[in-house]
């Protein structure tokens, strides 16, 4: 990603939220267009097993995951800050929506978004784990 490097820190500093939220969208759109794809071309019906896994569990995960890594690549410095905001921010929207799913009993979305929050999690310690190797480096 030689080319986020060579990007301003002002302009790399207004694309690091915007870059987090573009995440968020392709990655799900990607992630959903595979589970059509094994549904309908792979035989999979409608309301599986493996199915429900996919959607309420890994694909979750996946974009939890993303959304903080692409957020924290962007950022020039203070990742771990950076990381960390990012996380609060979609995990207070996340336990905004738990609400509703609560009063509608809606586990399926329940548990959907607690796998996000999970991958939200794994892509905070992923940048922990990172920015201290290069700690460890320097």
């Amino acid at each position: 990603m030689d080319f986020v490097e060579k990007l301003p820190k002002w302009l790399r500093w207004i694309l690091c939220p915007i870059s987090s939220v573009l995440a968020l969208i392709i990655v799900s759109l990607l992630t959903r267009l595979f589970i059509w794809f094994q549904s309908n071309w792979l035989g999979m019906g409608e309301g599986a097993w493996f199915d429900e896994v996919w959607k309420n569990l890994i694909a979750p995960g996946i974009t939890g995951f993303a959304t903080i890594y692409v957020g924290v690549l962007f950022a020039p410095s203070h990742k771990k800050i950076v990381s960390l905001v990012l996380g609060a921010l979609f995990v207070i929207v996340g336990g905004i929506s738990l609400l509703g799913m609560l009063g509608d009993r809606n586990w399926w979305g329940l548990i959907n978004v607690l796998f996000t929050i999970g991958g939200i999690g794994a892509g905070i310690y992923s940048t922990f784990e990172e920015e201290d190797k290069l700690k460890n480096l320097n």
